[in-house]
């Protein structure tokens, strides 16, 4: 009788051991109403570049998507940089602290330039906590034209978001968002944009996002560790109990 108890026993620990609870955000629509947007230009001619962000219903992986329109004209170099942030998207680490988040954005680029000297788009997630936003460091794949392709990543921490400014440009990888209880609320989106370095020609690069996705894992709650060294505990007065018998 006594082994088949002990033999309970990892079974009984097992069922209070915490499980991490996590969130997760997705948005395949983009209903732009939902989203608000923080811009960085940048542009070294007269006319220099524009650019749109629009919902594009008619076309994504599967439809509808957003879009985002970038067109310049000769003798330009720019950077643009758009942040948008969805206001469905919030967590509270007050509830429970953030161990780590998942990220996951559906790119199609298509771009037509006369000459090009150098151009770079990326994409990234974006966080904004307290008036403040923190990119991470991930660009994306080197992107092919004319074809969806998957921007992720897992397991980022809070350290692996970089305080960044939309008025310089700037990341500063020395602060942080606050993922513990102490933090504020914290919101979710994405960057996109494009650098560009234009000698002769005009230009036009178009950029479709869809399928955004967030995950965002928790730390377990204090009081389930506490659960578990009770659960342990009273497992093992009870094997001591028996042992004497």
């Amino acid at each position: 009788m006594l082994r088949k108890s002990l033999g309970l026993l990892p079974v009984l620990a097992l069922a209070v051991v915490p499980c991490r609870a996590t969130t997760v955000f997705t948005d395949g629509t983009f209903t732009l109403s939902d989203y608000t947007q923080t811009s960085y230009t940048n542009n070294t001619a007269t006319a220099g570049a524009t650019y749109s962000v629009t919902h594009n219903a008619g076309f994504g992986n599967p439809a509808p998507s957003l879009q985002f329109d970038v067109s310049w004209t000769v003798n330009t170099t720019f950077t643009i940089f758009d942040g948008l942030i969805n206001s469905n998207f919030t967590y509270n680490p007050s509830t429970a602290a953030i161990s780590s988040i998942d990220f996951s954005l559906d790119k199609f680029v298509t771009f037509t330039d006369s000459t090009v000297v150098f151009s770079n788009a990326t994409a990234g997630a974006l966080l904004e906590q307290s008036g403040n936003f923190y990119l991470d460091s991930l660009t994306g794949p080197s992107f092919s034209e004319s074809t969806w392709q998957t921007v992720s990543a897992t397991g980022l921490s809070a350290s692996s978001f970089c305080l960044y400014s939309f008025t310089t440009n700037v990341l500063d990888c020395t602060q942080h968002p606050d993922f513990s209880t102490a933090g504020g609320v914290i919101s979710f989106g994405f960057r996109t944009g494009l650098g560009h370095s234009n000698s002769l020609g005009t230009g036009t690069f178009d950029s479709y996002s869809d399928n955004l996705s967030f995950a965002i894992t928790a730390v377990p709650e204090p009081n389930a560790y506490g659960l578990v060294a009770a659960g342990l505990a009273g497992l093992w007065f009870l094997r001591r109990r028996r042992a004497r018998s």
